[in-house]
């Protein structure tokens, strides 16, 4: 299915409790040119858009900003979140003001699945995170939730708060990420 040519603006949207704005269980899915917009006060420990085993998933043309808590314990709200899958891309987005990381795989180690035959390309990356360690992409794939056939390539990924990329536990067999080691705060 598709979900396209909309906007989703939780500013002033109040809800206790962990919640994504666009959460992708099914295969053959696209979103492609939605806003996924909030206040930065708004969003707790999900993402903007998150994949949780879905496979022929493509996150193409959208702009996802300001997602999260800002401020304070806001470390766990990400623009773009995959947990699990195969086939997915993430191609031609603006991911930017988000509370945490602009775009993190984590797979818990195993606990949401493993990830493969990744993709992101041309997005732009910016301004995500308020405190240390929060990246414009990380990926953080440990025991049983491997990370596998990961390609990262021509995305613009700059003003983030600590650094542009991070393999904090690095992908494995086949992938191809950039760059491999978390830069300095101020280096992106």
């Amino acid at each position: 299915g598709t979900l396209s040519n909309m906007t989703l603006d939780l500013t002033g949207y109040t809800q206790s409790g962990a919640f994504n704005t666009v959460t992708v269980l099914a295969d053959h899915v696209t979103v492609r040119r939605l806003t996924v917009t909030g206040d930065c006060a708004t969003g707790l420990r999900g993402g903007a858009i998150e994949v949780d085993g879905g496979s022929d998933v493509l996150i193409e043309d959208n702009l996802i900003e300001k997602f999260g808590q800002c401020q304070g314990d806001g470390h766990l709200d990400h623009g773009v979140y995959l947990g699990s899958g195969s086939d997915i891309t993430i191609r031609n987005n603006l991911v930017r003001g988000n509370s945490s990381r602009g775009i993190q795989l984590n797979t818990e180690g195993g606990a949401f699945g493993t990830l493969s035959g990744i993709l992101i390309e041309r997005n732009r990356i910016t301004g995500n995170g308020h405190r240390d360690y929060e990246d414009g992409i990380v990926v953080n794939g440990a025991g049983a939730g491997a990370i596998s056939n990961l390609v990262v390539r021509r995305n613009l990924i700059y003003r983030n708060y600590y650094a542009p990329a991070c393999a904090c536990r690095p992908p494995t067999n086949g992938s191809t990420p950039a760059p491999a080691a978390r830069a300095r705060r101020g280096g992106g």
